[in-house]
């Protein structure tokens, strides 16, 4: 209850500030609509199905790319993490790429993977992937030393330290890094949306709204897609507690 207050107090506060600078014209309206309006534009494309479409769209391409960045940065990962040859031989080049701004990557997916779906994929997996990678990395190499030594002494193999030990110990740091790598990869999806274009996605929505000079939808849009990131993030924590229990324990 007391967490409710909070958030809708500030959410209060900046809607008052909003509404008092549309009520002192410091900016023209046509720059700054009411909140009023622009929530009353978001009530109606929900209701009116039209944005529904475009969100579907966004989310199919943000949980592709993040499916295919966990298939290949996590088991990455664990080898990096376990193998300190491994580690070794790949650090350059992970730290390499991982340094690099995902968006300058763009015109490269475009050369290779045209213009539509598979661009945005792409690099929503490779920029993602290599957040998982890291954090899986870091979580194995992290893990009890103590806990694998005992596994080690009661003669288990690779595979019985991995799974009973070195999983456990750095599911922590997966997850830690699946909650970054979602939030990254609606930015990515909302980018890449606006940079390649195409027929549906929210990023592409904006830009339409912005082309024909529609701030009221312009500013729902961007209300919408600050939800559909809060409500990722609340439902992703709520399963992250629910699978690692023992995290900070």
């Amino acid at each position: 209850m007391r967490n409710y207050f909070h958030w809708t107090t500030s959410v209060g506060a900046v809607l008052l500030a909003w509404q008092s600078v549309y009520w002192l014209q410091i900016f023209h309206p046509f720059l700054l609509p009411s909140p009023v309006s622009v929530l009353q534009t978001v009530i109606v494309l929900f209701v009116s199905g039209s944005v529904l479409p475009d969100l579907a769209a966004t989310m199919v391409r943000v949980f592709e790319g993040l499916a295919l960045a966990a298939f290949f940065g996590i088991p990455i990962g664990i080898v990096m993490g376990y193998s300190t040859r491994v580690y070794r031989s790949l650090e350059f080049l992970v730290d390499f790429f991982r340094s690099m701004p995902a968006t300058a990557l763009v015109p490269l997916c475009i050369m290779f993977f045209g213009i539509g779906e598979m661009p945005r994929v792409v690099l929503i997996a490779f920029s993602c992937g290599l957040i998982m990678l890291v954090n899986t990395t870091y979580g194995v190499r992290n893990a009890n030393k103590i806990r694998i030594m005992v596994a080690k002494s009661l003669h288990a193999g690779d595979i019985a330290i991995l799974r009973k030990v070195l999983l456990p110990e750095s599911l922590p740091f997966i997850f830690s890094g699946a909650r970054i790598a979602i939030s990254l990869a609606l930015i990515l999806e909302i980018v890449t949306g606006m940079i390649i274009g195409g027929n549906t996605g929210l990023g592409v929505r904006i830009v339409n709204a912005q082309l024909t000079f529609d701030a009221t939808t312009l500013y729902a849009l961007i209300i919408i897609i600050g939800l559909l990131g809060y409500t990722i993030n609340k439902a992703y924590v709520t399963v992250e507690r629910r699978i690692v229990h023992w995290s900070g324990k």
